[in-house]
């Protein structure tokens, strides 16, 4: 009785190893190269962090461009969280670079 034990303990491990061989495998396949530029429709919905990248600052700025109205307010989820649209920061962007080139005194 304990041979057949040891032997699926083997056959398990044997088992275990393959499945993560072949996830590894998988997962190298569907990488995304990092230099490859994440494009949105106007109705998505982004995150603090993803607002950050589609902007390329940090989230850091992300914060401050808050409390300093340069970014329209964002709505917020179910969960409590901020998510502005695309269309409202590609606007409040186009509105930053006209005020930059500009200036109204």
């Amino acid at each position: 009785m304990k041979e057949d034990t040891r032997i699926a303990v083997i056959e398990l491990h044997l088992l275990k190893e393959t499945i993560r061989e072949v996830i590894r495998e998988e997962l190298g396949k569907q990488a995304v190269p990092p230099s490859e530029e994440v494009t949105y429709k106007e109705t998505d919905r982004l995150s603090i962090s993803q607002v950050a990248k589609y902007l390329g600052v940090s989230t850091k700025t992300i914060s401050n461009y808050r409390k300093e109205h340069k970014i329209p307010e964002p709505e917020y989820n179910l969960s409590g969280k901020p998510r502005w649209t695309v269309a409202k920061l590609h606007s409040a962007v186009n509105a930053l670079k006209s005020k930059q080139r500009l200036p109204i005194a």
